[in-house]
């Protein structure tokens, strides 16, 4: 009886303790016994699963953190059946914590622990996974509610798809990443699409119908194409009453309301280039060939490196973003501004007694309080007018744009949209043509154009 005593109160100390150890002889422990596979790759449709020993108390639940890579706490359904532990609806492209706080218990009250070189140890249980992407979803069919021999249908991400994937089997089969078209002699009452896969993960998408509507065609209207140019790019508004798709080269895309554009950039100024183009209407396709020449040089500047992440503390001290020219023309940044998300708030203008940046050469910006030392000679150095560039700093999930003034009145001039580049410490690489890349060195090149390896 002393002994099941002794048993009771060194238990009852956990609760208000840290990691505590039993005697071997002296507590019968509960433990897990079964644990996922951390080293896979888990995907957002599947289940985690842990076991235990013994039956959970369901309040375990309220014992627990789920957190992804950035620490922010997700929502997933969460079921306990006796000793089995379920985890499903997984936030995809994600790396998540599972964590089993101090705390949690079996039904009949006895703390969860490990077994070790020590005997029997209470503690934190930490678990990491990686989870997958989710399969592609149907987004977009078009036409909507008319009948027509020609559909077009987009997909959230890229797939695999065959004819015989389709019945009835099309005539021809038109795909290019996450969008696909499907040319028919008459218009199709009833589609049925199966065995459709991805290259992104494995696992087949479920099978996927589509019913028709039956009505008379419309008689079928394109436009003229609308033409929009400048020095370094080409811009192709297509539209139509019944206009679906198009496809230029190896590029297919899906024209929702009527209308789809073609945008070409970083061409030379003064530059004749041709488009070959397939229309796709409710009346089958169209092909039209275009010869547009760009105008006359102008100056330009771009976000070429973003340090959203940095390794310093504090991190406002050391985030900058740096501007390059890669024109053969100056540009004036005198009244410009810096934002981020495109929200107007917080809004920081660029301040400094020497506003032209010269071609080839690079602008840094950074707040009031930095400790950044630009790299490159003759740069232009911005602050803004408080300890944080735009709102309250920059983030890894908010884009960035420069504001000018303009004829118009404002005109975004530069801008940088989220990737998944800049990881803890280094900065992300923006080269001309918009590939994306770490910076190789920790802390970035601020100052210094650099491309990716």
């Amino acid at each position: 009886m002393t002994k099941q005593i002794i048993s009771f109160l060194l238990l009852a100390i956990t609760l208000a303790c840290g990691e505590h150890h039993f005697d071997d002889d002296s507590y019968d422990a509960f433990e897990l016994i079964t644990t996922p596979d951390s080293s896979k790759t888990y995907y957002p449709e599947e289940v985690i699963i842990f076991t235990f020993n013994s039956d959970i108390d369901a309040t375990i639940v309220e014992k627990m953190e789920l957190s992804d890579g950035e620490g922010i706490e997700f929502i997933p359904t969460i079921s306990v059946d006796k000793n089995r532990l379920e985890i499903s609806d997984l936030p995809p492209q994600n790396d998540i914590i599972i964590s089993f706080l101090q705390g949690v218990r079996s039904v009949d009250n006895r703390l969860l622990t490990e077994s070790n070189e020590h005997g029997i140890t209470s503690k934190r249980f930490d678990f990491n996974f990686h989870i997958g992407p989710a399969l592609p979803q149907l987004i977009s069919t078009l036409p909507e509610n008319r009948s027509s021999a020609t559909v077009a249908v987009a997909f959230s991400a890229p797939i695999r798809l065959k004819k015989e994937n389709i019945i009835p089997e099309p005539n021809e089969l038109i795909t290019e990443a996450s969008t696909a078209i499907l040319l028919y002699d008459h218009p199709q009452p009833h589609l049925l699409f199966s065995g459709i896969t991805t290259p992104l993960r494995p696992g087949v998408i479920p099978d996927i119908v589509i019913d028709g509507v039956e009505k008379e065609m419309q008689i079928c209207t394109l436009a003229e194409p609308e033409i929009t140019t400048n020095d370094n790019s080409i811009q192709i508004l297509f539209s139509g009453n019944c206009l679906l798709a198009f496809q230029v080269g190896n590029m297919t895309e899906i024209c929702q309301n009527g209308r789809c554009s073609i945008v070409k950039e970083n061409l030379n100024p003064e530059s004749y280039h041709a488009f070959d183009v397939t229309l796709f209407s409710i009346d089958g396709a169209h092909k039209e060939s275009l010869r547009i020449k760009t105008k006359m040089a102008e100056a330009h500047i771009m976000i070429s490196e973003v340090m959203h992440s940095p390794s310093g503390e504090p991190e406002k001290n050391h985030e900058f973003v740096e501007i390059y020219n890669a024109t053969s023309l100056p540009f004036d940044l005198a009244n410009c501004m810096i934002d981020d998300k495109n929200d107007k708030k917080g809004v920081d203008p660029l301040l400094s007694d020497e506003t032209v940046l010269a071609p080839g050469a690079t602008a840094l910006i950074v707040g009031n309080e930095s400790m950044i030392v630009a790299q490159g000679a003759g740069n232009i150095l911005f602050v803004v007018d408080d300890t944080t560039i735009a709102d309250a700093g920059l983030t890894s999930t908010e884009s960035i744009q420069i504001i000018c003034p303009s004829e118009s009145g404002e005109e975004i001039v530069a801008s940088y949209s989220v990737s998944e580049y800049g990881k803890r410490g280094f900065s992300v690489v923006i080269e001309k043509d918009g590939t994306m890349c770490d910076s190789i060195a920790a802390g970035g090149t601020p100052g210094v154009y650099s491309e990716c390896p």
